[in-house]
C-alpha cells in the first residue's frame, strides 16, 4: 500500500502535478509571450547597440583633425547606424502591433 501511495505521488497524481517554470510554457500554453518578450529584448539591445556605435563615431569625427577620409568615414557610419536605428524601432512598432493581435479567429 506505501509503495503503491509513493509511485501515485511521483508520477503527479497526488499533488496536483508538475508545475511549469517560470518563464516557460506550459503544455498547451501560449508561446505568443516568451517569443514577444524575447524579441523586444533583443531589439532594445540593439537600439542599446546603435546608440554606442553613434558615440563611438562622433568621438572619431571629433579626433579626426581634419583628414577627410577618417570625417567621411564617421558621418558614413553615423548615417548608417541612424538608418539602422530606424529600422530597429520600426520593428519594435510591429513586434507591438502582432502582440496586440487576437489569438483567436472567429470565422
Amino acid at each position: 500500500m506505501v509503495g503503491q501511495a509513493g509511485t501515485a505521488v511521483a508520477q503527479g497524481g497526488g499533488l496536483g502535478g508538475i508545475p511549469s517554470l517560470p518563464g516557460t510554457v506550459s503544455p498547451g500554453g501560449d508561446i505568443r509571450a516568451p517569443v514577444i518578450s524575447l524579441l523586444e529584448y533583443v531589439l532594445s539591445f540593439l537600439a542599446l547597440l546603435a546608440v554606442i556605435v553613434i558615440v563611438v563615431a562622433g568621438i572619431r569625427l571629433i579626433t579626426s583633425q581634419g583628414e577627410e577620409q577618417a570625417k567621411e568615414k564617421a558621418k558614413k557610419t553615423i548615417l548608417n547606424t541612424i538608418i539602422g536605428l530606424l529600422v530597429v524601432l520600426f520593428a519594435r512598432v510591429i513586434v507591438a502591433l502582432v502582440a496586440d493581435l487576437p489569438t483567436t479567429v472567429n470565422l
